[in-house]
């Protein structure tokens, strides 16, 4: 019995995507009011910041594993982006945000859909930039309301696709939740409703990454376990986010020299915008048929 758990577990995130079983991959995008900060040095605020490193990551998926000159558009990554920012008499603060698009009824959309619907294009290094997402800073932060609507995303996927890769959630955040009523557990268990779900190739991945209005101030990257001596927040954010499965963590370290163990939590505190830059690459990697 421990013989074959090993050889699953050994196996695990190994499902190449195809049409026949694509990727999910959720976004979830913290826009309260701390977003409209200014970013380090970056001359950004972190909503803009983040805007357009997702906006950077969307175009690079799109060109690089649902695209090729022989089909065109292949629907290999299908996609959902949610912004979560409130006031605290408002009901929900999680908003679909992704382009031109409503929010499908299956909860998430195929490339053939998501890729073409970008708003507009901006002119960035000589060349153009697709633009799906949209800086937003308003309100305050329903975390836990947003790890429920990617939970219930993830839950349709999996229905639809039960053999794929597993999902990947990632959430992309500055501050505290103010949803939790100050229940560490609440907030445990709002992740867990995520990463306890699963394909036939492992569990649903949540990925973390806290960025900070200084700019890599105290910065940790993929640790190994969850961070004891910052806050709690530190601590919980850390121990709710999975392990990188061995994929990422090869190209982690073989692309971007990063270094990083097999143990590496999908987790960073303190971002700047080249380390959520470099995150993102490593977390929206999946690996694609030929």
């Amino acid at each position: 019995m421990l013989l074959d758990l090993f050889a699953f577990m050994n196996q695990s995130y190994q499902k190449k995507i195809t049409r026949a079983n694509p990727s999910l991959i959720v976004v979830m995008l913290d826009g309260s009011n701390s977003m409209s900060e200014p970013w380090g040095n970056s001359g950004s605020t972190l909503s803009e910041g983040a805007a357009f490193a997702l906006n950077r990551t969307l175009r690079d998926m799109a060109q690089n594993a649902c695209y090729n000159a022989e089909d065109g558009v292949r629907d290999y990554i299908n996609l959902a982006v949610f912004k979560y920012g409130t006031e605290a008499d408002q009901d929900n603060g999680v908003e679909w945000s992704l382009g031109s698009l409503s929010q499908p009824n299956t909860g998430f959309a195929p490339a053939g859909d998501w890729v073409p619907s970008y708003i507009r294009e901006e002119r960035v290094d000589g060349g153009n930039l697709p633009v799906w997402i949209e800086p937003h800073a308003w309100g305050w932060t329903p975390m836990c309301k947003a790890f429920g609507r990617a939970a219930h995303v993830v839950q349709q996927h999996i229905d639809a696709f039960p053999d794929s890769f597993p999902p990947i959630v990632l959430n992309i955040t500055d501050g505290i939740p103010t949803d939790h009523n100050d229940d560490w557990a609440q907030f445990e268990r709002a992740a867990r409703a995520i990463t306890e779900q699963h394909t036939t190739d492992g569990n649903a991945l949540l990925f973390n990454i806290h960025i900070d209005a200084s700019g890599n101030e105290h910065s940790i990257s993929f640790p190994d376990a969850p961070v004891t001596n910052y806050s709690q927040y530190a601590e919980h954010l850390g121990r709710i986010s999975s392990v990188l499965p061995a994929n990422m963590v090869a190209r982690a370290n073989e692309k971007l020299s990063l270094n990083i163990s097999e143990a590496a939590l999908g987790y960073c505190l303190n971002a700047d915008l080249e380390q959520l830059s470099a995150f993102l690459q490593i977390g929206t990697f999946v690996p694609v048929q030929s």
